[in-house]
């Protein structure tokens, strides 16, 4: 249900203040997974609810300083984690990490709590994104995504 495509582009950049430009630079580096990675001329892209939240993750971590390249990189990772998160929000884990190794190496891991012990790492609570996301579309858009 999750990968069902809802919102084209042009609304996403709407509703979520996100320039179109940097959303078609993150379906171009294969941040955001897109079922239709080449729409083709007068197709737009339709982002989904996974779609949505790595988009906004995408966004918000860009802000913080992580370049697109760089989380392109770890992009299925977070990709996974979000869709293990829709299919099972109950038992999946809520806490996502980027950290670095001693060895300056950037992972992913997922976690129940926020309990980590990497000393530099950045926490994403996908639950808290799925409501932002829920929130937005609920207000804006008259859709509402109950997974």
């Amino acid at each position: 249900m999750h990968n069902l495509p809802i919102l084209g582009t042009n609304q996403v950049s709407e509703m979520f203040a996100i320039p179109v430009r940097r959303l078609t630079a993150f379906a171009e580096l294969q941040i955001v997974d897109h079922h239709d990675q080449r729409p083709g001329t007068g197709n737009t892209r339709r982002y989904s609810i996974a779609n949505l939240m790595m988009t906004k993750l995408a966004s918000n971590l860009q802000q913080l300083g992580v370049a697109p390249k760089k989380l392109s990189t770890k992009a299925e990772h977070l990709n996974y984690g979000i869709a293990e998160y829709l299919d099972e929000p109950k038992t999946a884990p809520r806490y996502m990490f980027i950290w670095l190794t001693s060895n300056m190496e950037v992972k992913v891991s997922w976690h129940t709590s926020t309990t980590f012990t990497y000393p530099t790492s950045i926490l994403m609570d996908l639950k808290m994104l799925h409501e932002e996301i829920n929130d937005k579309l609920a207000t804006e858009s008259g859709l509402y995504y109950a997974g």
